[in-house]
């Protein structure tokens, strides 16, 4: 193979490596926050068919997003902390449950039978504590 036609090989790698990438941080962007809004519209900016990026979106690929999703998600644990934190202190259960769950690794003894099971459904809690959490973010990144 000719060393321009090699080149040219090479050119087209990075640039579908780099389409790839940027779909990529697209996926792991809160859907609200993207931009371009749809698969369509980016499809378009990088210059593919929609087709093409639903093909890219294998196993492996979607596991690189949930990668970076969480990678980005590391970013905000001290202020989810600290939200969580203030929600104890100012005396909720449920924050108070999961800081000790979590912080303390402190779970009520099954055998007692003092606690209400439902009191200790962990889905329910991490429910509500997460939309307060959400709530609580919402109303610093827009103070911020």
């Amino acid at each position: 193979m000719p060393n321009s036609e090699l080149n040219q090989a090479n050119i087209k790698n990075v640039d579908t490596t780099s389409q790839k990438e940027n779909f990529k941080l697209w996926l792991a962007t809160i859907p609200s926050l993207r931009e371009p809004k749809t698969q369509e519209e980016l499809a378009l900016c990088l210059g593919v068919h929609s087709v093409t990026l639903s093909k890219w979106k294998t196993t492996q690929f979607m596991d690189e997003v949930v990668g970076l999703i969480r990678s980005n998600a590391r970013n905000h644990t001290i202020e989810i902390i600290n939200a969580l934190v203030q929600k104890a202190r100012d005396g909720s259960f449920q924050h108070i449950q999961l800081f000790l769950n979590y912080i303390e690794k402190w779970y009520p003894d099954e055998n007692e039978g003092q606690q209400d099971k439902e009191q200790w459904d962990m889905q329910r809690i991490y429910q509500e504590v997460l939309k307060g959490v959400r709530e609580d973010l919402s109303i610093n990144n827009r103070q911020g």
